[in-house]
């Protein structure tokens, strides 16, 4: 009875991980999570964060403003560490970057740039970073053509979700931005929804899966052939 327990434990817990390691959310102008200036409303930004395989986890965005005022750049922040420093696109840590052309996934190579972006300077209207309220170390996707006002990308990436911030701008002085992006990165682990008006966004390095899972991934198929042959036996 003992190892009967033992084994339903392993397969429930292996089974929950399996379901949970996947989260969608959404801010817009509409609820107040995404500040707008210049009249660039509405619009919303939603997520799809997924673990594809053990080290794999894929990021799917959607920008979609419902007015004038193609977008013209994106910043969507990552952590400050020593591997973004020497970051380039199409590396073993973020790849597979395409974009939705209304039909299928195609490949996407905007201009990047990853690096600390400073925030908007008023007195400069329509450059740089508008209205961006504090500096934001992120990666830059720039020259989007300005006319599309609909962008839905992804990327696979050896890094895991934590809360992070989001800006997007359109050739003059129409942006949006997190309405959490001045407040601290929450340190909550990945959910569904958003926490304090943030979205999700790539950060660490995903650790490989340790001995006692794996083992428990093995053991799952051993599992469920001893729950059948006691049931066999029992009938």
């Amino acid at each position: 009875m003992r190892k009967l327990t033992v084994v339903v434990a392993i397969a429930a817990l292996v089974l929950s991980a399996g379901s949970a390691l996947a989260w969608t959310g959404s801010l817009s102008t509409t609820s107040g999570g995404l500040i707008y200036g210049g009249g660039w409303e509405p619009a919303t930004l939603t997520w799809d964060v997924t673990m594809v395989s053990a080290n794999v986890y894929r990021y799917d965005y959607t920008l979609d403003i419902e007015t004038t005022g193609g977008i013209s750049h994106m910043i969507l922040e990552l952590t400050d560490d020593a591997f973004y420093n020497d970051f380039q696109l199409g590396s073993i840590d973020m790849f597979n970057l395409q974009l939705f052309d209304g039909a299928d996934w195609v490949n996407w190579s905007p201009v990047v740039d990853v690096k600390e972006h400073e925030k908007g300077d008023e007195n400069k209207p329509g450059g740089g970073n508008p209205g961006m309220p504090t500096d934001l170390f992120g990666i830059k996707y720039d020259d989007l053509g300005g006319d599309e006002t609909y962008l839905r990308w992804r990327f696979d990436a050896y890094r895991m979700p934590v809360w992070g911030d989001f800006y997007a701008k359109d050739g003059g002085d129409k942006v949006l931005y997190n309405a959490g992006f001045a407040l601290a990165d929450p340190l909550d682990g990945p959910a569904d929804g958003s926490i304090d008006n943030h979205i999700l966004r790539p950060n660490g390095r995903t650790p490989e899966l340790p001995p006692s899972a794996l083992m428990s991934l093995g053991m799952l198929p051993l599992g469920i052939a001893y729950i059948r042959g006691r049931r066999r036996k029992e009938d």
